[in-house]
């Protein structure tokens, strides 16, 4: 048994391709995580039907705690140092559902990280066995691909290749100054009330020039590095910064 990891951003979508070219049988599996942009919902509905039409089987796993509930029970939120999110909204889901269909922990888990991605992944191995995945052989087919190779298995499919990463996380506690300036309205009204429920701001003001509160944030990512001002009159004009705000 052959299992796809999934986000269904521009990877995942390669790797999905890279499968189906390389006659591998496969499920695809995507983590619902309660924090995926308002656009994310059809994202995932189209990439589930293509990778249908190709012969796989697909599978969205809906755990009980989602992103707003966990913070709420933590009392703050992840920060780049300490990711525990990842591991309680993705790697004990998929770990709960696979022990169950695999007790023997004979499938093989494929997920299409890269050493190009970043510094954390430059090292990126092409088989290994994962703790993460309950002993299991993970694989990293696409480990040595450059953006032009993904692109390339990408422009086989009916998608393009977006200009930002999987949005099954929005915004995601790495999130850069590039992925603040895509939240919608609807979405930076989400992050807005659970910062007041929790009583505590996702990101660190000392890593945004003193930017406080998502709203904030959101224009420090406006205006540039070094040149945010706290005390700017247009402080929450965030509308005409999103370009998924309109007509919302």
């Amino acid at each position: 048994m052959n299992v796809v990891s999934t986000s269904y951003g521009n990877d995942s979508i390669a790797m999905i391709r890279w499968c189906y070219e390389n006659d591998i049988d496969a499920t695809c599996v995507y983590i619902e995580t309660g924090w995926a942009a308002e656009t994310w919902t059809k994202r995932v509905n189209d990439c589930e039907e293509y990778a249908t039409s190709l012969g796989f089987e697909v599978l969205t796993i809906r755990p009980e705690i989602k992103f707003k509930q966990l913070m709420i029970d933590k009392k703050g939120f992840p920060n780049q140092r300490f990711q525990w999110c990842s591991g309680l909204l993705k790697g004990i889901p998929f770990l709960n559902w696979i022990d169950d269909i695999d007790p023997d922990c004979d499938a093989v888990v494929m997920v299409g990280k890269r050493r190009v991605e970043s510094k954390e992944r430059k090292n990126t191995q092409p088989v290994t066995i994962s703790d993460y995945h309950g002993c299991r052989l993970l694989v990293h087919p696409l480990f040595n691909y450059t953006d032009e190779d993904r692109d390339e298995l990408i422009s086989r499919t009916p998608f393009g290749v977006l200009p930002h990463r999987s949005l099954e996380c929005s915004p995601c506690v790495n999130a850069s100054s590039g992925d603040f300036k895509i939240l919608s309205v609807k979405d930076i009204a989400k992050v807005e009330a659970l910062e007041a429920e929790v009583k505590k701001t996702m990101f660190r003001p000392k890593r945004h020039n003193g930017a406080k509160g998502i709203r904030q944030v959101v224009e420090w990512a406006k205006y540039g590095h070094g040149k945010y001002n706290p005390d700017q009159d247009d402080l929450f004009d965030v509308g005409c910064g999103s370009p998924f705000g309109c007509g919302l």
